[in-house]
């Protein structure tokens, strides 16, 4: 799961995201064997100190985030696939085939925008 988190965000999302499971973990425990003991009201500052180290740990890796590649990502996902190769179009069965996506950045007089263009390759 750790592996997954680290191919598609990145390092940066996948330590906070793993911090805050931890807390989330962490807090829970304690929630549960606190129960039946007197209510700790301390625990609210407990909470909010880890709100302040997951903004400090946002803050510090926001540089490591590469944010281009999370919008090439997202423009990929957004713009539909040729559906040519698909075992389940006409002919039916097999093609050899499969597209792939390449993504363009293109700077007009409206700002950037991404092209997200489909290149057919045979196998």
């Amino acid at each position: 799961m750790f592996v997954l988190l680290l191919v598609f965000l990145g390092v940066g999302w996948t330590i906070m995201l793993t911090v805050l499971v931890l807390a989330l973990a962490g807090a829970r425990r304690k929630s549960a064997v606190n129960r039946t003991s007197c209510p700790d009201y301390n625990l609210r500052f407990r909470y909010l100190g880890w709100a302040i180290l997951l903004s400090v740990a946002l803050i510090a890796f926001t540089p490591i985030l590469d944010m281009d590649a999370i919008r090439e990502g997202v423009a990929v996902l957004n713009s539909p696939q040729p559906t040519d190769c698909d075992w389940g179009s006409s002919p039916m069965g097999d093609k050899h085939c499969h597209y792939e996506s390449r993504v363009t950045h293109v700077v007009d007089q409206k700002g950037e925008h991404l092209m997200v263009e489909w290149r057919r390759v045979y196998e």
